[in-house]
């Protein structure tokens, strides 16, 4: 009892923040925006731009645990924060750069850990999107479903910004080996339901495919959505639908956010085996994952939020004999 009136004030307290920071960075993947540039033929992209998609990845963890929301918020929240930096992300007309929290309504495409710019980029190169990428992304970090590393002899999937191929097609021929459709198949599915988000993750239903400078200009600065000059041309249409292989057929990121609604367990044990890991310093061992099955099996995702989760956490053998 006194384990968990101790707990409760940490996570009340200022010194949260560190967690919230740090823990955000190593989960959704926010450390490593710094060394993302996106192209400049996308969007005009600036280091408050940046700044703003971090602190609403942080500001939007911070409240599921201050206010305990529960789990499923994770998926389809009604809320985030933004500012007038993230409308050319998102859309709409906020002012200042001050982080201002917002509603919207429920089952939508942006929201969650599934619509935050800073996981889209993340997860992306900067000149385009990875569907393999965010695939594995998913896997490992919402479904709890890693893959194995695939064979040294397979070579990467590179964008064709050139128009020619469509990424699905690239894909297809990829899969075509034997040795990759046995992952691709968990892989594929996942990525392309993502794909409508853009490599700084607004919404796109077009590739974009790029094209040379004019003679003598080294650097585009025009923006793809303008279409006012000829950096870029509108390109084949986006097919993000697909099909898992528990036959669940996906057609967009709102029907992933339904699936993972209805198996909410699969995110629960994902998440508490990432908050294991971080708060032991170390891979999580046979008991450990004894242990995580015994937390899942307390929370119900529908009632408990992320502070009940931390301190069941904080409460069992693994992480009090550390």
């Amino acid at each position: 009892e006194a384990l968990e009136r101790a707990s409760a004030l940490l996570l009340e307290s200022e010194r949260s923040l560190n967690f919230v920071q740090s823990f955000t960075g190593q989960w959704l993947g926010t450390r490593v925006l710094k060394d993302i540039m996106p192209d400049p033929r996308l969007l005009k992209f600036f280091d408050p731009d940046r700044q703003a998609m971090i602190a609403e990845t942080e500001l939007f963890f911070e409240e599921m645990l201050r206010k305990n929301h529960p789990l499923t918020e994770f998926i389809d929240p009604d809320f985030s924060y933004r500012n007038a930096n993230l409308n050319k992300i998102y859309g709409g007309e906020l002012e200042g750069r001050e982080m201002q929290r917002v509603s919207f309504e429920r089952g939508g495409k942006h929201g969650g850990v599934l619509g935050l710019a800073s996981v889209m980029m993340a997860t992306a190169n900067g000149v385009d999107t990875q569907p393999i990428l965010r695939g594995v992304w998913l896997l490992e970090n919402v479904l709890g479903a890693p893959t194995p590393p695939p064979p040294g002899n397979i070579p990467a999937i590179a964008p064709d910004t050139s128009g020619a191929r469509s990424m699905r097609d690239q894909l297809n021929a990829h899969r075509a080996d034997a040795s990759c459709a046995r992952c691709h198949n968990r892989i594929d599915p996942l990525g392309m339901a993502l794909e409508n988000f853009d490599p700084v993750g607004r919404w796109r239903d077009h590739y974009p495919v790029y094209t040379k400078p004019k003679d003598g200009v080294d650097t585009l600065k025009e923006e793809f959505y303008a279409n006012n000059d000829t950096a870029t041309r509108r390109g084949p249409a986006i097919d993000a639908a697909g099909q898992l292989p528990d036959g669940t057929r996906l057609e967009s990121v709102t029907d992933l956010k339904r699936y993972l609604i209805d198996n909410m367990d699969l995110f629960t044990k994902c998440l508490t085996e990432k908050l294991l890991v971080y708060a032991t310093g170390r891979p999580l061992s046979f008991g450990d994952r004894r242990v995580v099955d015994q937390i899942v099996h307390q929370m119900d995702p529908e009632q408990h939020g992320l502070r009940d989760l931390i301190i069941a956490m904080v409460k069992s053998e693994s992480f009090r004999t550390k």
